[in-house]
């Protein structure tokens, strides 16, 4: 511990007495210079130099008080000077000596970080007695809550990407010492989270600030307090199902006991999930619930099937969150909720409200990324908005000690109502028996105000009028940023599940037009259980191995239903299409009609990979669309149950909008010869009719990529791109969540092996091989025919670890380009949002994006797409894709084995835009050939209404180019057909939709599927008004 020089205060308050007030011997200013220990001070240039809440954010520095002495409500304080040492004390029982003398007051400059503190500072007195001053300051970035007056407010802070419009405060607090004793020393709380810049004693009263910063005009016993009783449960976090099932079977059978003994306990819940798991396991639980929810006391506020990831879900997968858990409240209560309940979600989209908003939910509760307002507007790009409400945590107790914040809370806001979550959680319990014997007792008390029982519904009911909120235009982000990468299986499982289901739903709404029967009870569980997967712990990476083990499982079954779904769609389609139209001359005889789908809603071009039945092996086999030949290549032979299959890749051409395109297959009884293309190869480069790539033949780097048709090299001069670079964190506690301090980076650039795979005619490809520690590292190079996209499959065996006690690395692919004053972009649910290029780690879905300006002049950019990826940063014109880590707590064995994932470049002229967004999606969904031989299947006659399609057709069409489906299925509750997509450029539009097959009527619905208004339906299209990042929903009546 650091001595405190007595001379330094003797000469401080030497040094300032003949500029001092009046007042100037009632007070002794303290230099507390040789205890800074943290600076809380940064600037944009150099955000990192300052780290005053630990997570990178730090006060403006150009915004705070000069050095010196200032003045606080007439009372002086000496002002820190920031240096590398540090410009105020993050506390840890330090102890201040002093002269000592009798003092009235201690006054303190300072604030909280990382949320409210209340602790004791210990005052000792000369007779070697103390007393404990009860000391609260309220979160920097929040409104006072304990009556502090802000002595400095400023309208912004610096972080990691550099100014962050956020309110936030330096407090003053008066700390009044009853005891007559000649005061000796000060020992500050054992918090570091608690922040001291300046302490001035006082040796006179000081009435006027005895309650500084309390709005006093407000009695208490006008204010009510809602209690609302939650038990917060983690699925599967630190235990398995079983245990999951076990804490909800008792914390509600607690719960209802309670509710008998005490006629006025109310009781919250969120998840369908655990009221599922009753329903099955424990029904006479189930029956008390549904009971207790018809007289009002037990409170659904499970909006989504699970407390799930709002930054890694999609905007579609969001919906069926709402959509099923809304359904399932509905079918089994009677009745859903208005309050979405995130208390726990590691970071919230900025498009959530517009999700909430249309799925009937008006009210927001979570606890982490707040914005420092506890009641607020959160507002998502499209305009839509929620009431949100962040204050304190979700697991209190309740006592003296709370009530009086909550009402310092109110005078502070100027609202009569406060919110109190409490009880045990994570592993449920709820509202302890003291608990509500305290609240009883408390609300007897003449100057407590109304404390009742209550829901979080009322609660927000009894707030929304009250007065105008701030409002919120952002995302709520960011924190555990290892939570995006950490645990790669899980995060594949998802985005699998993310475009299957979708796929296959819309090509059985589609066999549906047909006489096919819709597999719904099997999409509904499939999709519950790709939602159950998606709880913040198990799809953040921060649960424990068994747990995986269990969300495997539900994956594996997710997948087999979709998968059987959209094979016996794809087949129902397949036979009613009249192939015998459109066969090429030299195709017929022999030739296997090959059916490519398009699950997309434009048309397109991409390779496809089709398996194909003969009855007999051909020595190859030639692929025709409905004229010529066009180039392929075979990929492989199985055999199976008397029956040769060929694997085949080519590219198909124009395969139309949502629909399918049929190609022929002609089995040749001797090896063609390769179609002409633009595609050439070699161990060091690769080309195309788009681009020529360089690569360096000792480290397997990409030394230039060249766009030959906007004459652009996107390379910058001695740089390399398409590094493979190995981060390693020290060893840091929670590491499954947190990215740790990076003590080396080694590059993956030497001693590399590099071999040809395929030198066309459909596709170039080399791979690369590293090798380093104990893991392998296989990485292609993929140039397709005609195709504007570089893939670059990867396949990795890992066997990397991190320990407690040796650092762990974390991998990334670094990009540097050819691009100035590049605004980065990032894909979020149903839309995307920019932030700083700053190095921060970021959450992203499918793409992110550096556009700017190239070295010739003209506006370009380069997205970076990924299959199964969602951590990343930016850091000026570099670009890096986050694709695994080495974390050890609490799974000690996250990622160890055989990885593979793709990422891919998309270059482009421009900006961002739709052709961004969409290449984004046609990465996750590629062409899906039938590899059917159709002339096998036995042919049922459609619906008179529906006429069998052509050998080329879509079913569906929608433009402009910035709206992209991404539903369309059969309706919940009939036989309708229910289509959503949204804007993704940021433009109001007019939709046209053009239907390829009969539709009699349309309806406008929200994401709950019910009806809003008609659109008029003529010569088979319609027409609507599309906002910008709009999502909408419509009905379709055959």
């Amino acid at each position: 511990m650091r001595k405190f020089l007595f001379p330094a205060v003797f000469v401080c308050v030497l040094y300032f007495s003949s500029c001092l007030c009046r007042a100037d011997t009632d007070f002794l200013l303290l230099d507390l210079t040789s205890y800074f220990n943290n600076n809380g001070a940064a600037t944009e240039e150099n955000p990192s130099e300052g780290n005053f809440d630990y997570g990178g954010f730090s006060y403006a520095f150009e915004l705070l008080p000069k050095p010196g002495k200032v003045s606080v409500k007439e009372i002086p304080f000496i002002f820190p000077q920031t240096s590398q040492e540090g410009n105020n004390i993050a506390c840890h029982s330090q102890v201040i000596k002093i002269q000592p003398d009798r003092y009235r007051a201690i006054l303190l400059l300072g604030s909280s970080t990382n949320g409210d503190y209340e602790a004791c500072l210990w005052v000792q007195f000369s007779d070697g007695s103390r007393s404990c001053l009860k000391t609260g300051l309220t979160d920097w970035c929040r409104d006072s809550v304990f009556g502090e007056i802000p002595a400095f407010s400023f309208p912004y802070r610096i972080g990691p990407e550099g100014r962050q419009e956020i309110q936030n405060y330096i407090w003053l607090q008066v700390l009044r010492i009853k005891e007559e004793k000649f005061l000796s020393a000060i020992i500050l709380p054992e918090n570091k989270n608690i922040h001291i810049f300046a302490i001035t004693l006082a040796s006179r009263e000081l009435p006027s600030l005895s309650k500084a910063g309390m709005q006093t005009d407000i009695n208490a016993k006008e204010l009510t307090i809602h209690l609302v009783g939650h038990a917060h449960i983690d699925m599967n976090w630190l235990w398995l199902w079983p245990e999951t099932v076990r804490v909800c079977r008792d914390t509600f059978s607690d719960m209802l006991k309670k509710m008998e003994q005490y006629p006025d306990f109310k009781f919250s819940q969120s998840q369908p999930s655990t009221y599922i798991a009753m329903e099955e396991k424990h029904p006479e639980i189930f029956s008390g619930i549904q009971e207790y929810v018809k007289k009002g006391q037990w409170e659904i506020t499970g909006a989504t099937w699970v407390e799930g990831d709002m930054n890694m879900a999609s905007g579609e997968a969001i919906v069926r969150q709402i959509l099923y858990a809304n359904r399932y409240f509905r079918e089994k209560f009677g009745k859903f909720t208005q309050v979405c309940w995130e208390p726990d979600t590691f970071g919230h989209a900025w498009t959530v409200p517009q999700i909430l908003k249309k799925s009937g939910i008006k009210y927001y509760y979570f606890c982490r990324c707040g914005k420092g307002k506890p009641v607020f507007w959160w507002e998502s790009p499209d305009g839509s908005r929620v009431l949100a409400y962040s204050w304190r945590w979700y697991n209190e107790q309740i006592n003296r000690a709370i009530i009086r914040d909550a009402v310092q809370a109110c005078r502070s806001t100027g609202l009569r109502d406060w919110l109190i979550v409490y009880g045990t959680g994570d592993h449920g319990g709820g509202p302890r028996k003291e608990d509500i014997e305290e609240a009883l007792r408390l609300n007897s008390e003449p100057d407590m105000p109304d404390i009742k029982f209550s829901t979080a519904g009322d609660f927000f009911k009894a707030v929304e009028n009250q007065k105008e909120f701030p409002v919120i235009r952002d995302e709520l982000n960011f924190t555990f940023e290892g939570c995006y990468t950490t645990h790669a299986d899980i995060k594949k499982y998802n985005r699998t599940l993310e475009n299957l289901l979708p796929q296959a739903e819309i090509f059985s709404a589609i066999a549906m037009l047909y006489g096919s029967d819709y597999p719904q009870g099997a999409f509904v569980d499939a999709w519950r259980k790709t939602c159950f997967n998606q709880f913040h712990d198990i799809f953040d990476g921060s649960a424990i191995h068994g747990s995986y083990a269990y969300s495997k499982r539900l994956f594996n079954t997710a997948y087999e239903a979709a998968t059987l779904a959209l094979e016996n769609s794809l087949k129902a389609i397949c036979s009613k299409i009249d192939i015998s139209k459109s066969v090429p001359p030299a195709a017929k005889g022999k030739a296997i009609p090959v059916v490519v789908f398009n699950p997309l809603s434009w048309e397109r071009d991409d390779i496809v990979e089709v398996k194909i039945p003969f009855q007999s092996r051909p020595s190859s086999v030639a692929i025709f669309d409905a004229e010529n030949e066009i180039p392929s290549r075979v990929t492989g032979f199985e055999e199976q149950e008397g029956k040769y299959y060929i694997k085949i890749i080519f590219t198909a051409r124009n395969v139309p909008s949502l629909g399918y395109k049929v190609f022929y297959a002609l089995p040749l009884e001797k090896t063609g010869k390769a179609g002409k293309t633009d595609l050439s190869c070699s161990t060091t480069k690769l080309e195309n009719q788009f681009y020529k790539i360089r690569l360096d033949r000792t480290s397997g780097c990409i030394t230039g990529i060249y766009d030959k048709e906007n004459k652009i090299e996107l390379v910058p001069p001695d740089q390399k791109a398409n590094v493979f670079q190995l981060l390693f964190e020290k060893p840091h506690g929670m590491s499954a969540w947190n990215i740790g301090q990076i003590s080396r980076v080694e590059d993956l650039d030497s001693n590399c092996t590099i071999a040809l795979i395929e030198t066309g005619p459909v596709r170039a490809r080399i791979q690369i091989c590293h090798r380093s520690g104990k893991s392998t590292f296989y990485q292609d190079i993929v140039l397709y025919d005609g195709l504007r996209r570089i893939d670059f499959p990867c396949r990795i065996d890992w066997q990397e670890q991190g320990t407690k006690f040796m650092d762990g690395p974390m991998l990334k692919v670094a990009f540097p380009l050819n691009i100035r004053d590049g605004k980065a972009r990032f894909e979020i649910p149903f839309g995307s949002i920019e932030r700083k290029a700053n190095g921060r780690e970021y959450p992203t879905q499918k793409w992110m994006d550096l556009s700017g300006t190239a070295e010739s002049g003209i506006d370009y950019g380069v997205a970076l797409l990924n299959d199964c990826k969602y951590g990343c940063d930016i850091k000026d014109n570099v670009m890096r894709l986050t694709l695994l880590r080495s974390s050890y707590e609490p799974d000690p064995r996250p990622d160890r084995g055989i990885q593979e994932f793709t990422y891919a470049l998309f270059p482009h002229k421009g900006s961002w835009d739709a052709k961004v967004v969409r290449a984004g999606y046609e990465l996750n969904n590629p062409l899906v050939g039938s590899g059917l031989d159709i002339s096998h299947i036995l042919p049922t006659s459609p619906p008179a209404s529906h006429k069998s399609p052509g050998t080329t057709h879509s079913f569906l069409e929608i433009s402009p180019e910035s709206l992209i489906l991404t539903a369309l299925k059969k309706a919940e509750d009939s036989q309708d057909i229910i289509l959503r997509f949204y804007e993704c450029e940021g433009k109001d539009t007019t939709a046209e939709i053009k239907f390829g097959f009969p539709v009699r009527e349309v309806k406008e619905t929200d994401l709950m599927e019910n009806n809003l208004s008609s659109v008029p339906v003529q010569d088979g299209k319609i027409t609507l008004k599309v906002g910008k990042y709009e999502i909408k929903t419509l009905k379709l009546k055959l």
